[in-house]
């Protein structure tokens, strides 16, 4: 987020406090219904039904 004068924000803060975090990650990968260890390249629809198909963890 960058606010009027220019200055960037990252979770609220300057970037130099290092408030940055995960939010989630996927534990498992469901690809034409089967569990993945990797898919190669998606385009973004597919990725998207990957991920909403996997399973996250928060």
């Amino acid at each position: 987020m960058q606010n009027p004068f220019g200055k960037k924000f990252y979770n609220g803060a300057p970037k130099a406090e290092g408030r940055f975090f995960p939010v989630a990650h996927l534990s498992e990968i469901q690809w034409k219904g089967q569990k993945a260890e990797q898919t190669g390249r998606l385009d973004p629809i597919t990725f998207l039904t990957a991920i909403r198909d996997g399973v996250v963890i928060r």
